[in-house]
Order: structure tokens, then C-alpha cells, then sequence
């Protein structure tokens, strides 16, 4: 079994495009390997976001997003900002987050913990452009760590 880092998974952008990559890049799947369309509902009009399950981020290492709602504001230009729970088996790859950077022309923001190993992983890229990228290890690591519960 795998151990997970967790944390958060932050989208910047215009509402429109943060709503399309979410619709395009986040699934959830039966057993049968079958996208099960209503465990994630993307509410246009009233800028909600629910999902009803643990959904698989396409083309990543088994990142996924966990169940939650999130109501998504939008600021007079049209752009959005969200922080969404975020769970990757063993470590985060940067490259599939760049390639939805640009694609979809938005901001990733991922901080990520591991308790076990004792780490974070700490990545931002902005405007498809990988700016930071660091993994922390720790001498002590529940009292240097942020989110020392996170992960495992």
C-alpha cells in the first residue's frame, strides 16, 4: 500500500478555465475502470463545485482530489482562486501540473506532506512555468513541519 502525501491543491485563474480543467482532467471511476459522471458536479451558475467522491487526476501517479463542496468566487475580472484537498501516492511529479498550466491557462499551487518519511513537497507554477519546486526533509519533523498530521 501506498503511502500518500496530502495537502492542498490550489487553482488560479479565470473561473471559465479553472471549471474546464477540472471537467476535463478529474474523474471518478467505477471498479469496471468507468467514469461515474455524477460524483462530480460543476455548477456553472451558482459557482459550486461538488465532489461526491475521491476523484483520480488524469495523467498524474495516482493524485487524486478527496470529497468535498467548494463554492468558487469570482473577482470583477473573472478570475477564481480555489484550494482543493489533495492526495498523491508517494510523491508529486510536477511535469502533468505544468502541462495543465498551460494548457489551460492557470496557476497550480500544490503544498503536500508526508508523516512517515517526514517531508513536504512544496510546488508552484505560474503561467505554465514551474517557479518553485522543493522537498523538505526534516531533522524534527512534527515540530518544524506545518502540517505534521498530513500524509502517511
Amino acid at each position: 500500500m501506498a503511502n500518500y502525501c496530502e495537502g492542498l491543491l490550489k487553482l488560479k485563474g479565470r473561473q471559465e478555465d479553472v471549471f474546464t480543467f477540472l471537467t476535463n482532467e478529474v474523474h471518478v471511476y467505477d471498479i469496471n475502470d468507468i467514469v461515474i459522471d455524477s460524483a462530480i458536479n460543476i455548477n456553472k451558475t451558482s459557482s459550486k463545485i461538488i465532489l461526491n467522491k475521491a476523484a483520480h487526476i488524469e495523467g498524474t501517479e495516482r493524485n487524486l482530489l478527496e470529497p468535498a463542496t467548494i463554492y468558487v468566487d469570482k473577482d470583477v475580472n473573472g478570475n477564481s482562486c480555489i484550494a482543493l484537498n489533495f492526495k498523491a501516492a508517494w510523491k508529486v511529479y510536477n511535469e502533468p501540473y505544468i502541462k495543465f498550466s498551460k494548457k489551460y491557462h492557470i496557476d497550480i499551487k500544490i503544498d503536500a506532506f508526508e508523516k512517515d518519511t517526514e517531508f513536504s513537497r512544496h510546488i508552484l507554477i505560474e503561467n505554465g512555468e514551474l517557479k518553485k519546486d522543493i522537498e523538505k526533509h526534516y531533522d524534527n519533523y512534527i515540530w518544524d513541519c506545518i502540517m505534521p498530521n498530513l500524509g502517511g
